[in-house]
């Protein structure tokens, strides 16, 4: 089995020894014999000044000498590690110029829920890194199994541009990659609002709503989501085409099959849809597993390994 992963880059928080950030991305990386660099970025807060000018180097010393240490520990196990602590204004753009520097080929970092009256005035570090982030982003909300045993791909069917965009084959791409070095059951769904799908063809075709017309667009869909599986390999038991809105039928889907890792894609959005989110935004908060988000960038990477390898 090929090494999926070079380098894994940990976004940590306070307190990341005991976070299910860190024990997945400590799990993959000595999985993927991959070199770990684990980095603390600290922002100023809104009203805290003082603060902030008096503790910011007694705190950036303290965390340092932390992550050293802990790195010195797993130096000793045999695994590569680099780490760094750094106050920003800017932690997004921070973390993505690391990113580009280390090359780094997966992003693991914890959900931090924001309140949601904080969400309203300032877009969560999350979502920015959601947003604009060119690598796979790995984000953890719990890690029961440090190594996820249950990997699922939320593929879009029901929209023609993303099948001939490349984010569908990304998505899959980045799903099998991590089923296969976790040897990990990959799983397909497509969770369908069978409504929006036959109004979003009704105003392409000019056609009117009723039930057999509906009826044609699920089979349509089913027959398209079904081939996207057969090019893959997936067997027909790990298949899931589901009827429903997306953000709640990826939520019952999660849980009903206690899925580790559900690999959704992210796109640019502009205007109105920039401010409702997507549906991987969505999901961040209510999702007791994890998400790996895929930009359309991601279709451009090299596949690492072609054929699929899962537990039967």
């Amino acid at each position: 089995m090929m090494n999926q992963y070079r380098k894994v880059f940990l976004v940590a928080a306070p307190h990341w020894q005991q976070s299910p950030a860190y024990r997945r991305a400590l799990a993959i990386a000595r999985r993927s014999n991959a070199s770990l660099h684990i980095g603390m970025f600290f922002e100023p807060r809104l009203g805290l000044p003082f603060l902030i000018d008096h503790l910011r180097d007694e705190l950036l010393t303290q965390c340092r000498a932390e992550l050293e240490r802990e790195a010195e520990v797993l130096r000793g196990s045999g695994l590569s590690v680099t780490c760094e602590a750094t106050w920003s204004a800017d932690p997004c753009k921070e973390i993505l110029e690391r990113i580009a520097t280390l090359k780094a080929d997966l992003v693991i970092k914890n959900v931090n829920h924001e309140p949601a009256l904080r969400r309203v005035f300032v877009t969560p570090l999350d979502y920015r890194l959601l947003r604009a982030c060119q690598v796979p982003l790995h984000l953890v909300a719990e890690a029961p199994n440090p190594l996820p045993l249950k990997v699922a791909a939320a593929l879009d069917v029901a929209r023609p541009e993303l099948l001939t965009s490349g984010l569908n084959e990304g998505i899959l791409q980045a799903a099998q990659n991590m089923a296969s070095l976790c040897g990990a059951e990959l799983h397909l769904l497509h969770a369908c609002d069978l409504p929006t799908a036959v109004d979003y063809d009704s105003a392409t075709l000019s056609s009117s709503w009723d039930t057999s017309y509906a009826e044609q667009v699920r089979i349509s869909l089913y027959q398209t989501f079904n081939h996207v599986a057969d090019k893959w390999g997936v067997p027909m038991e790990r298949r899931h085409f589901v009827l429903g809105p997306a953000t709640q039928g990826i939520m019952n889907f999660m849980y009903d099959h206690q899925i580790d890792v559900m690999v959704l894609g992210m796109q640019r959005r502009l205007g109105l849809d920039r401010i409702l989110g997507s549906t991987t935004e969505r999901l961040l908060y209510h999702v007791s597993g994890s998400l790996l988000a895929v930009g359309a960038d991601a279709a451009a990477q090299p596949r690492l390994q072609q054929s699929i390898d899962v537990k039967q």
